[in-house]
């Protein structure tokens, strides 16, 4: 079977002996998981035998791993663009069973100070290293300049902590003990970025597994980088073979599916976690990069958002979607369901059921039947019908004399499109947003009668409601927080807005404290150049996100720099945005100039919300001003 007429070059490395064991204990799957994909490449894919590299145990050192990706897997890419790229750029598979670990990085860039790694054959003895998850990834880039046709699989697990509650299991897990030698190779510097109104530097792209992702690969991870990645045994086979978990449900999806219907990434990863997960609670296996793709193929088909029925419960009758409250789910919103190899709604058809969501949690929600087939399959795609809006909506006061206008209005404002976030609030009622006629213009003011935006003409009745809603929901995202004192993060993240120094001595950059009132607003001049600082003082490591809620009401990502992609803060870490000597990787506000200043709001996520600063044009200024365009971007 193949998903194309694609050429395939696969490098397979599986190690269960290490030379050093004492630091390194032996596995027992690892050789089997890549033996295996290697009869699955042959037989199911059809790829040659020539094309596929499989170094196992004393074949797996540094030296040789990098000799076969450059031999095996860089070098026919170069190849076939020297012959003037004939056909479809050839698919390339890096495959790592083994143990996964960590060394030390020296940089300070890793917020847990430690770089991901896997661990060749000879690593851990005189003069040889691990391969770090960012020197994978200048391999990965090089071959990415040929082909986007990359998939990596790493069974293995990289966590340096100590052991975890695990499923009981006489079988180890694929963990190692971090290295803590000077390394020989500091990671290099990060290119940076520029953003809009604030410019931050980037660095390594990495998802909840940990390994560092490229755009244009599919990273297929045995679990987050806090888990353990498990071994496991096939007790229904005549050889009670050993492999590692990842490996084993991957290769029986990839079994069971068929060539008239060819997974997405995407899909495969839901059918082994749903799989997988049931086995070892503990274990998630991860999905990241260009995920869309036909597995081993460079074809992306059309594809529509949808939530996936990830388990049913038989005795309650209650479905499990993997949606929740982050995606505006509630109690009693409807979903309409549909067969799961369903990818657009053009072609869908008629749902097979309507569901009821019964219970939403974060990421996750209960649904009940309450329309059409009652037993719904595993993996049925869900996509939202009717949302219960609840406190979404905010009032809205409409000051307009002219009868026709009114009602062109209230025609506008209750459409399916807005409705969610408006709510037309009575004559002479509260009202958090109006709209009033003034002359020939109608301008969105807040509650006190300040415009907003920049007005509108009468028959401008779309942008109106665009901005409208846009505002609204500026104001939801930047009100989001979490109420209760006796949650487990309450405090636990400190966000510092500090002003960028430099030693004089070593002209390394520092980060000193802005001298300003307690509790009083931070006031940063126009062209100053500032620091975020933000500290995880929980007892657990924890994913963090800093949004700025700009004077335009415009929504930016300051952290993690490309959206969805970072790993975990460490307990009594901090990692500081803008500490830079490149000028084009630190923070620098800007206002136009005929805006003497304004109010920017910083949000971390987990929770803090405040004005942590204003910036102005003449340090001295401190009047409000309202800004006089329109929303430039959309807040999440």
């Amino acid at each position: 079977m193949r998903t194309s007429d694609t050429q395939m070059y696969a490098l397979l490395v599986g190690i269960n002996d290490y030379a050093n064991p004492t630091m390194m204990p032996p596995l027992g799957g690892c050789v089997n998981d890549v033996m295996a994909m290697a009869h699955l490449l042959r037989d199911k894919f059809t790829v040659p035998d020539d094309h596929i590299r499989v170094l196992t145990n004393q074949q797996a050192t540094h030296a040789a791993i990098v000799a076969a990706f450059q031999a095996h897997l860089l070098a026919p890419a170069r190849a076939w663009a020297q012959a003037g790229k004939p056909g479809a750029p050839p698919a390339f598979l890096f495959h790592y069973s083994g143990h996964g670990s960590q060394a030390l990085d020296e940089t300070g860039r890793e917020p847990d100070g430690f770089d991901e790694t896997i661990v060749p054959h000879d690593s851990r003895t005189p003069g040889v290293y691990d391969i770090k998850d960012w020197e994978l990834g200048e391999w990965l880039d090089e071959l990415a300049r040929y082909s986007d046709n990359i998939t990596v699989i790493l069974d293995c697990c990289h966590s340096g902590s100590g052991t975890r509650d695990i499923k009981p299991t006489v079988l180890p897990t694929r963990r190692s003990p971090p290295d803590l030698r000077p390394q020989p190779r500091p990671q290099p510097r990060p290119q940076p970025a520029r953003a809009p109104v604030m410019r931050a530097g980037t660095r390594s792209l990495t998802g909840p597994s940990g390994w560092t992702v490229g755009p244009q690969h599919v990273l297929l991870a045995a679990c987050r980088d806090r888990e353990e990645a498990n071994e496991y045994v096939d007790w229904d086979s005549d050889d009670i073979s050993q492999y590692g978990a990842l490996t084993y449900f991957l290769i029986q999806e990839l079994l069971r599916m068929t060539p008239d219907r060819p997974l997405l990434y995407r899909e495969l990863h839901e059918r082994i976690r749903y799989v997988l997960n049931a086995e070892y609670p503990h274990q998630m296996p991860q999905c990241e990069g260009d995920r869309d793709r036909l597995v081993f193929g460079g074809v992306r088909p059309a594809r529509d958002v949808f939530l996936n029925v990830l388990d049913r419960d038989l005795d309650s009758g209650l479905l499990w979607l993997d949606g929740g409250a982050v995606h505006n789910l509630r109690a009693g919103s409807l979903l309409h369901v549909y067969p799961p190899e369903t990818r657009t709604l053009a072609e869908a058809g008629p749902p097979l059921a309507t569901v009821s969501v019964e219970q939403a949690q974060a990421a996750r929600c209960a649904c009940r039947v309450v329309e059409g087939a009652a037993a719904i399959p595993l993996h049925a795609r869900a996509v939202i019908y009717r949302l219960n809006h609840g406190a979404l909506q905010r009032p809205v006061a409409l000051d307009v004399a002219d009868p026709a206008l009114l009602a062109a209005l209230e025609t506008r404002l209750t459409a399916e499109d807005t409705a969610p976030y408006v709510r037309l609030a009575p004559p002479g009622a509260p009202a958090e947003f109006r709209v009033q006629a003034i002359e020939d213009r109608l301008e969105i003011q807040n509650s006190i009668g300040q415009r907003l935006v920049a007005p509108f003409q009468m028959a401008a009745l779309n942008g109106l409601a665009q901005d409208l809603t846009h505002l609204v929901r500026y104001h939801n995202a930047l009100h989001l927080r979490n109420p209760d004192p006796d949650s487990a993060l309450a405090g636990a993240v400190h966000l510092a807005v500090k002003r960028l120094d430099f030693d004089p001595h070593t002209q390394a950059p520092v980060a000193r404290p802005f001298e300003t009132a307690a509790g009083a607003d931070i006031q940063v001049a126009v062209g100053e150049k500032i620091v975020l600082e933000i500290t995880n003082h929980a007892p657990q490591p924890l994913y963090v996100a800093l949004f700025a809620f700009s004077y335009d009401w415009s929504v930016r990502l300051l952290h993690p720099r490309v959206r969805g992609a970072h790993e975990a803060l460490a307990p009594g870490r901090a990692i500081a945005i803008g500490l830079s000597r490149d000028r084009k990787a630190q923070l620098s506000p800007r206002l136009p100039p005929e805006m003497p200043t304004a109010t920017q709001w910083l949000k971390v996520s987990p929770p803090l919300s405040r004005p942590i600063s204003r910036f102005c044009n003449s340090p001295r200024s401190s009047r409000p001003s309202t800004p006089a365009s329109s929303p430039v971007a959309t807040p999440p």
